[in-house]
């Protein structure tokens, strides 16, 4: 009973035709809780078309088979389609590429900011030598900087 509710939040949640042809291939017929909700033959009877009732049907989809189309709105609704879709499809590769240029911009800043050069240190106006450490596993990095004492080699 439970798949029988998530097939049927399913079928109406995603209102396509395609999909909703295949869940009742492969579940609503096969599913005898599903057919035992479905209506018999006696009350859909009444909601059928007699035979004195067609008048005008047979025409109009005769017509319609044949090509010719009325209102034509149709045509349209399936141009807009086309159109909405290709822009989702724009928008996706946009986004896509302007996500992989931060992804390659950070990069490139991080390669560039943990290369430095110290081309001359001074402590209280006496050149000094410089210690550099980096931690393992880190992104910290220690510089210290020390006078450098007369008679004492660097």
């Amino acid at each position: 009973m439970f798949k029988c509710k998530i097939v049927e939040f399913f079928f109406y949640m995603f209102p396509l035709k395609i999909w909703q042809d295949f869940l009742i291939q492969h579940h609503i017929q096969k599913c005898h809780l599903c057919l035992k909700r479905l209506a018999d033959e006696e009350e859909v009877r009444s909601l059928l078309l007699q035979g004195n009732e067609v008048g005008d049907l047979w025409p109009a989809i005769r017509n319609r088979l044949s090509g010719v189309r009325g209102k034509g709105h149709s045509f349209l609704w399936g141009k807009w389609k086309l159109a909405f879709g290709a822009v989702s499809l724009f928008v996706v590769v946009l986004v896509s590429l302007w996500l992989h240029n931060i992804s390659v911009q950070k990069k490139t800043t991080l390669k560039e900011t943990n290369c430095f050069k110290i081309d001359y240190i001074k402590v209280g106006d006496k050149p000094a030598q410089a210690f550099i450490y980096q931690p393992k596993h880190s992104n910290m990095i220690f510089i210290w900087a020390e006078k450098i004492v007369e008679g004492e080699e660097i």
